[in-house]
């Protein structure tokens, strides 16, 4: 039995490994020891309420048992994980049947301190990133720099039978990957990718203590590197998305989905679901041509990318996937979108027509810190172990940043247009009056294929009903269906600034009279 050991655990699946050993190792472990919980301690209700020294988020994580006083002053008891928390010294925890109960008033606490972000398996399972499996790790060593002890690590290699133990660390790869290391009483320095212990090829137990049961597991005779190739490929590949700005337009993008035989098809399915446009291009074109169906300028057209395809492709044999993709772009050829902005100076209008108009994500690149966390986000999209809070930890693919733009979230990929002038004005109509604000409208010449309409997988998110009604442009009344396809439509990333044609102030607003039917 190991005492005081958090027990890191995940769900998920896909992602084929890498793994480099010094020589042969057993088939299966002889035994697993089962670790116990960390025990719990008495936390003085001075340091636990939330202070300028003392945050309340760093009781997220933790195992607690409290007593608290309920609204009608009567004293309650629960028991389970803090899950979330207040600056006001309100807790939420969360219960083993997945119940959570929001704690005020506290008396008194006691708390699995030694274990801190010893989350509960399933929470975790259920709103883990690579990024936020890191940062716990991280946790764990700066508590263990904090107490003067070092931290140790169980990694079992479900696999192969390993167990490697040793003091635990990270190592960070040459272009910013991060890694879990174990370093064993021989000084050797074993290497594990975060997404393996995502998916459960791999599991981690952690402790303050080197404790015996770590000492009796079977170690391989060298270093273990256990790198995920597709995960280490996702990041280059985000990597370069950030710094190009753009991410289906990339030829890169159509090798990396490409190289693994199911990558496409596994991330096809985080992106859009089981959707029949996938199919159809299956069915009809073959299995390989399905990275195409990737870019939602040609899931969203489907159809017509069949019919064109299979006429193209036979005479084009030789075609990679990017130039089958450039060949559709240039076959579908442009069309005139509308982007209205509200700036104070026209000096800020001329910069977004001689710079482009990022998407929200993008904008918020000011720093190397925003660029790190940024791309991580990128990474996160390229990846498809199951990762259900989207509203935690961002959309994942065009169609969850298009449901984030639609409800005016940030960090979403997609910047948003419309077909007609009329519609451009109404997201700015309450901000339009303040001193100072002048409306810009952008004529936007934008290729077909990165003007992303409600049809295809997309088309339920034209389920609205109602009439968007206004002063029309030509000096009368200006109508138009909300699922109308062409009032709002999405570019991936940014606008482009040899995409702006024109920009156009307006003093006295020809159409500024919006209505709602």
């Amino acid at each position: 039995m190991v005492s005081k050991t958090a027990l890191f655990g995940f769900t998920c699946f896909f992602f084929a490994p890498f793994l480099s050993y010094g020589q042969e190792t057993p088939s299966c472990l002889d035994v697993i020891q089962r670790l116990a919980r960390p025990a719990l301690v008495e936390i003085p209700i001075g340091s636990y309420l939330p202070s300028p020294k003392n945050n309340a988020d760093s009781w997220i994580g933790h195992e607690v048992s409290l007593s608290y006083k309920d609204s009608k002053g009567g004293l309650r008891h629960t028991e389970g994980f803090v899950v979330d928390s207040a600056r006001d010294g309100r807790l939420w925890i969360e219960h083993p049947d997945q119940t959570v109960t929001e704690v005020t008033n506290v008396v008194s606490m006691r708390a699995s301190i030694e274990s801190a972000g010893a989350w509960q398996q399933d929470w975790l399972g259920r709103v883990t990133t690579v990024e936020s499996f890191m940062d716990q790790i991280r946790q764990y060593l700066s508590y263990g720099i904090d107490q003067k002890v070092p931290m140790f690590g169980l990694v079992q290699i479900r696999e192969k039978g390993l167990r490697v133990h040793g003091k635990l660390g990270t190592e960070t790869l040459p272009g910013g990957y991060n890694l879990v290391t174990v370093t064993d009483t021989a000084g050797r320095v074993h290497r594990f990718d975060p997404v393996a212990f995502l998916d459960e090829r791999l599991a981690l137990s952690i402790s303050k203590e080197d404790a015996n049961a770590f000492r009796s597991a079977h170690m391989p005779g060298s270093a273990v590197t256990f790198l995920d190739r597709s995960s280490l490929e996702a990041h280059h590949l985000a990597r370069l998305a950030l710094d190009k700005k753009t991410l289906f337009d990339l030829p890169e993008f159509y090798q990396f989905v490409s190289r693994e035989p199911n990558r496409a098809l596994n991330l096809l399915k985080t992106w859009y679901g089981d959707v029949p446009e996938v199919a159809r291009i299956q069915n009809r074109l073959g299995k390989e041509y399905l990275p195409l169906a990737l870019d939602p300028g040609i899931i969203s057209r489907a159809d017509e990318f069949i019919e064109w395809a299979q006429s193209y492709i036979p005479s084009h044999s030789r075609a990679s996937l990017y130039e089958i993709r450039e060949a559709f772009a240039k076959k579908l050829g442009s069309e005139v979108v509308w982007r209205g902005m509200l700036f104070q100076s026209a000096d800020q209008a001329d910069s977004m027509k001689a710079h482009g108009i990022d998407s929200t994500l993008l904008k918020e690149s000011h720093s190397a810190a925003d660029e790190t966390r940024i791309r991580n986000r990128l990474f996160h999209e390229l990846t498809t172990y199951p990762m259900k809070s989207t509203f935690m930890h961002g959309p994942r693919g065009p169609l969850e940043n298009i449901r984030f733009q639609i409800l005016n979230k940030k960090s979403n990929t997609m910047v948003s247009a419309s077909g007609y002038i009329e519609p451009t004005y109404s997201p700015v109509w309450s901000e339009a009056p303040k001193p100072g604000n002048k409306f810009y409208l952008y004529k936007l010449n934008v290729p077909k294929i990165s003007v992303i309409k409600k049809a295809g997988p997309f088309s339920f998110l034209r389920n609205t009903t109602g009439t968007f009604v206004a002063n029309g442009v030509s000096g009368k009344e200006f109508r138009i269906p909300y699922n109308d396809l062409n009032f709002e439509v999405f570019i991936p990333f940014r606008i482009r600034p040899e995409w702006v044609e024109s920009v156009t102030s307006y003093d006295d607003m020809p159409w500024s009279k919006v209505f709602h039917d």
